[in-house]
């Protein structure tokens, strides 16, 4: 769409808006920096049309800031020395009402299109309209919810009595996610305590499956908190819980709207593109130290490496059981704490190029009821992936030098505060010293 018809679209949806619910008191400003969090402003009431019409200006820092929120000195290097500001502009289809907030509230989300390319959702938008296939994505995500003094010991998958030990939450959660536009299709009990898993429905637009991927978080943290309550999307949550996931699951469509992955040699070259480079890419699928906590952990439903299969929960690439021409991919290796735009623009680029290099993948592709055999080896530290991201070809080719050096130089910068902290480990095995 060119900048008229944007322009023309946010101004239709501003009038809607205001029609449907008068002007708001504040406005609140949404930007997914590269962490999968949101960040922003709160803003007068009054600024609403200014924000949705011309945005407003924000560091390009805040795309980067670490999880303490504080912007790494390594950062301030071109293009993005001397900490300079960039116009972030309104996304088309978020204005939406906030029902929790004890004020009438607006909320925006605003991303950073024009200069370097360095906003996530931005790179996710390069990608789609780069590549020669539609892509057609759903999301799910796990989460526990604390404290959850459950009656239950043991798992809980599946379980309705932790559903209606959890109702009034998962009722509130239902009516939040429809008030604010976000379709989910279920909620289910894990097998951790307290753990739920969210199920978003497929959409044609990648963008908007990752939009709602990013509100669905917003509106779980917001349910919990009415219930003193707190949702975590750690990928691995505490010493003896289980793992918190984020899956995508993805098909390609052609201009005649048919399914690419109904043909099997098509499957073979994305299923390759997609295990050819995945350990490049770690940093992006697994961002923080605490996600090769959950993949060192070891499951019976995610794969620590390079696997394929149909119908196994096992492996890190599933196809599950349909027609072929229903026929799509279950990426199943990211943890809860990864961004969903670099998670979609990583899985479209990675099919997409291994759908026009064409070929077989080299591991084995595991069929229902097998055992799992040893598939190609990933980066199973955090230093290690991140090693892999600043020297791939592949990922530079993609995404371009500019947003790899900066989320490198951010990741590293993270690495290094992390492990210079000194935690009650340390302590505890100092004390063990003779």
């Amino acid at each position: 769409m060119n900048d008229e018809g944007r322009q023309a679209q946010a101004e239709e949806e501003l009038s809607a808006f205001l029609q449907a619910h008068g002007a708001p008191e504040r406005v609140e400003v949404l930007v997914c920096d590269c962490n999968g969090v949101f960040r922003g402003k709160w803003f007068p009431g009054g600024d609403l049309k200014k924000l949705v019409l011309s945005g407003t200006n924000f560091p390009l820092s805040l795309l980067f800031g670490d999880l303490t929120c504080e912007t790494p000195a390594a950062l301030l290097q071109p293009p993005m020395a001397g900490d300079p500001d960039g116009v972030f502009h309104y996304v088309l289809g978020s204005l939406r009402a906030i029902p929790w907030r004890e004020v009438s509230s607006a909320q925006v989300q605003l991303s950073h299109i024009s200069g370097p390319d360095l906003d996530p959702r931005h790179l996710l938008e390069a990608v789609v309209e780069r590549v020669d296939f539609k892509g057609y994505v759903a999301f799910e995500g796990e989460f526990v919810l604390e404290p959850h003094p459950s009656i239950l010991a043991g798992g809980q998958v599946y379980s309705h009595q932790a559903l209606e030990e959890a109702e009034p939450f998962i009722n509130r959660l239902y009516k939040l996610a429809e008030q604010q536009g976000v379709e989910l299709t279920s909620v289910l009990p894990e097998y951790g305590n307290g753990q739920f898993e969210v199920n978003l429905r497929h959409r044609s637009s990648p963008l908007q499956a990752a939009d709602e991927y990013m509100l669905a978080k917003r509106v779980i943290k917001a349910a919990a908190f009415e219930f003193g309550k707190s949702a975590s999307f750690m990928a691995l949550p505490g010493n003896a819980a289980e793992g918190n996931g984020c899956h995508i699951h993805i098909s390609f469509l052609d201009d005649d709207a048919q399914n690419v992955l109904a043909d099997d040699r098509a499957v073979q070259a994305a299923a390759k593109g997609l295990l050819d480079t995945v350990s490049d890419c770690m940093a992006f699928l697994a961002p923080q130290a605490n996600s090769y906590r959950r993949l060192s952990l070891g499951s019976s439903f995610y794969a620590a490496s390079a696997t394929w299969g149909e119908n196994h929960r096992g492996v890190m690439l599933r196809i599950p059981k349909s027609d072929a021409d229903q026929r799509r991919f279950e990426f199943r290796l990211a943890g809860a704490d990864v961004n969903p735009y670099l998670l979609g623009a990583y899985v479209i680029a990675a099919m997409s190029a291994g759908l026009t290099l064409g070929g077989k993948p080299k591991e084995e592709k595991i069929l229902e009821g097998k055992n799992l055999t040893t598939g190609g080896e990933l980066p199973m530290r955090w230093l290690a992936a991140i090693d892999n991201l600043d020297r791939s070809e592949f990922a530079r080719a993609q995404f371009g030098d500019d947003f790899v050096s900066t989320y490198v130089r951010m990741k590293r910068a993270e690495e290094q505060k992390f492990h210079s902290l000194v935690t009650n480990m340390d302590t505890a095995w100092a004390s063990n010293v003779v």
